[in-house]
């Protein structure tokens, strides 16, 4: 930091972002007509419930409804920062998964095969855990898939922050490619790497708290509250 700053000059400890407090021309004056009213930022609800569907989260300046990301999404984010909750919500807002696999019990190969081959690239595929499969034929098949669907493939997939950045093959670094992604709780920079974007951290460290990323671009949000039930049906409940 220089020795001499202008009055107003501050520094966000979070990520080190400088800023520059406006000074109003007077105590509670109104911009003169004509001109454009000082943009609002208000903070994000530590808890979100909605009764649209449609609505996955909440999140920048007006904390206003975020649009369902399009094509393949990563959820990545520590024990407990609300991943499963968030495959829910994004699998509710596109209308439902028509596949839900658990990587704490996944299911066989064979199986798997079966009903991804009558899956096209709008039918969403949620997978849960993803980091439990790493290496397995289970994961070979949800890779293949999404290679085969490329940037239209509607595929969320939810693994732990950890180790995501360093993963060379597997089913993350084919998602990464896509450039968007959920970040929760975001405890460094560094933890978006990823997918190319340096996320903001020293949020509250609430479930469903973190940053939607999309090609760089970075935007806090809250995820809501997800309804009873899960966002799909996993492999083996349905006939």
């Amino acid at each position: 930091m220089p020795n001499h700053q202008p009055p107003g000059r501050a520094l966000r400890a979070r990520d080190g972002v400088v800023a520059q407090v406006v000074q109003p021309d007077a105590p509670g004056g109104r911009p003169p007509t004509g001109q454009t009213p000082p943009l609002r930022c208000l903070p994000l609800p530590r808890r979100v419930h909605d009764g649209d569907p449609t609505v996955w989260a909440v999140g920048g300046d007006e904390a206003a409804a975020v649009d369902l990301p399009a094509g393949p999404v990563l959820v990545l984010g520590p024990p407990g920062s609300g991943r499963s909750r968030s495959l829910t919500a994004l699998a509710a807002a596109a209308g439902g998964a028509a596949l839900l696999v658990e990587g704490s019990d996944p299911p066989s190969e064979h199986d798997l095969q079966a009903r991804l081959q009558h899956l096209d690239s709008g039918d969403l595929v949620s997978v849960d855990d993803a980091h439990l499969i790493a290496g397995t034929p289970v994961e070979d098949l949800l890779v293949s898939h999404a290679a085969r669907h490329g940037a239209r493939a509607a595929l969320h997939v939810a693994a732990e922050l950890e180790g995501a950045g360093t993963a060379f093959r597997g089913l993350l670094p084919q998602l990464a490619r896509s450039r968007t992604a959920v970040v929760l709780q975001p405890g460094m920079p560094g933890d978006g790497a990823v997918v190319g974007a340096r996320p903001p951290v020293g949020d509250l460290p609430v479930p469903g708290r973190g940053v939607l990323v999309h090609r760089g671009r970075t935007t806090r949000i809250q995820v809501v509250a997800p309804p009873p039930g899960r966002g799909g049906q996993r492999l083996g409940e349905v006939g």
